[in-house]
C-alpha cells in the first residue's frame, strides 16, 4: 500500500495487493480488480499473467486460467517456475519441477511415479511442510495408510518447532477418508484463513469430501462463487 501511494503505476504492487486480496482476504472482486489493473499498467509482466491464472481458476473460469498460464510462459519461456514442463531440463534440483511433475503422474493415478517424484522434492525442499502433505495424501490414495500416518506424525512434530498450517493434515486426512477428522483441520484453516482455502472447489483432493453438508458450507463461508 506504501509503495501504492507513492506510485500508483506499479504493476508489481498492484500484482501483490490483488495476490493477497485473493488468497488472504478472500475478496474476490477486488482481486480481480487489482489484477486487471495490473495487466493493463504491463502486458507483459509475466508473474501478474501466472497468478491471475490461479485466481481464474479458482473462480472456475479454467479456460481463462488456461489462456493466462500460456501466456505467461510465452513472456518469460526460461523461468522455471512458469515453465514446469522444462523445468527438469533445466535443472534436475529445482524442488517445484518435481512437485510438477509429481502432479502429473497424481493426475493419472501412477501413485508409485507420484510419490518417487515428492520423495524427491521433499529432500531438495529440506522437508518442506508443503510437500510432506503432498506426500503424505498420496501414500493414503495408493492404499499405504502407515505411510501417510507417519507423514501426519512428522507434521505434527514440525509443527512443535515452526509454524504449520492446519490446511496440510486437512489435506492428509482427506486422502485418509477421515472426514471428521478432515474437516476438524478445515476449519482449522478456516479460522486462521489458510490462503490455499482460495482453491477449495478446484483441488480433486477434496473429492471425498465434496457430497457432506459441511463442505458445501465451507465453500459458502469462504464466500467461493
Amino acid at each position: 500500500m506504501q509503495a501504492l501511494a507513492l506510485d500508483d503505476t506499479l504493476a508489481e504492487a498492484h500484482t501483490v495487493l490483488a495476490s493477497l486480496l485473493f488468497s488472504c482476504d478472500w475478496n474476490w472482486t477486488a482481486a480481480e480488480r487489482e489484477f486487471q489493473r495490473a495487466l493493463e499498467l504491463n502486458p507483459g509482466y509475466a508473474t501478474a499473467h501466472v497468478r491471475y491464472a490461479l485466481y481464474l481458476r479458482a473462480m472456475g473460469r479454467a479456460e481463462e486460467g488456461r489462456r493466462e498460464e500460456e501466456r505467461s510462459r510465452e513472456m518469460d519461456p526460461v523461468s522455471l517456475f512458469l515453465n514446469p514442463e522444462k523445468a527438469l531440463e533445466m535443472d534436475p534440483n529445482y524442488a517445484r519441477a518435481h512437485i510438477s511433475s509429481g502432479r502429473s503422474y497424481e493426475r493419472k493415478r501412477m501413485f508409485k511415479e507420484a510419490i518417487a517424484e515428492f520423495q524427491k522434492a521433499m529432500a531438495l525442499s529440506e522437508r518442506s511442510p508443503e510437500v510432506l502433505a503432498d506426500l503424505g495424501y498420496l501414500y493414503a490414495a495408493a492404499g499405504q495408510r502407515d505411510e501417510a500416518l507417519r507423514v501426519l506424525n512428522e507434521l505434527r512434530a514440525l509443527a512443535q518447532h515452526r509454524y504449520v498450517l492446519p490446511y496440510y493434515p486437512a489435506v492428509i486426512y482427506a486422502g485418509l477418508g477421515e472426514k471428521d477428522l478432515a474437516f476438524l483441520w478445515l476449519e482449522k484453516a478456516y479460522t486462521e484463513r489458510a490462503g490455499q482455502l482460495a482453491q477449495l472447489k478446484m483441488t480433486p483432493r477434496f473429492d471425498r469430501l465434496r457430497a457432506d453438508p459441511r463442505f458445501a458450507d465451507l465453500v459458502r463461508r469462504v464466500g467461493l462463487p
